[in-house]
């Protein structure tokens, strides 16, 4: 009876991280946007993997800021489970460079859940992809 507990308890953990994805206003991915990303205290060094999922959206990144159309504000805190790094949480918000206003914004929060950083970043990726494709 232990067992089945123990094993309910673990399949229902997953389902413990979140992920919440707002759009505001529209983003025509269709001309492959540029995106400057901008990360606060990158401690899991991620911004090439970051780099190359916001390409993956349709966006062409960029260094120069004078040439941004979007800026891609990253914040996450992180820490070790017992298997991997995970996330405490993961924000992104693409936010327009000329008007600085955010267009979409996802967060993924982590409660409890075996979600390392990569599936995590699968997560988040996967909501905003539906989410420019979809237009909600």
């Amino acid at each position: 009876m232990k067992n089945i507990l123990l094993l309910l308890l673990l399949a229902l953990l997953p389902a413990c991280s979140t992920v919440s994805t707002y759009k505001s206003g529209p983003i025509d991915i269709s001309r492959s946007p540029t995106v400057l990303l901008r990360i606060q205290n990158d401690t899991e060094k991620l911004s090439d993997n970051l780099s190359q999922r916001i390409e993956d959206l349709g966006f062409t990144t960029t260094r120069d800021t004078g040439r941004a159309d979007y800026y891609a504000d990253v914040e996450y805190t992180t820490y070790f489970d017992v298997v991997h790094q995970t996330f405490n949480h993961f924000d992104i918000a693409f936010v327009d460079a000329k008007t600085n206003e955010p267009r979409i914004r996802s967060r993924y929060v982590g409660r409890f859940g075996f979600n390392g950083c990569q599936a995590a970043l699968d997560l988040v990726f996967k909501d905003l992809i539906r989410k420019l494709k979809d237009g909600t």
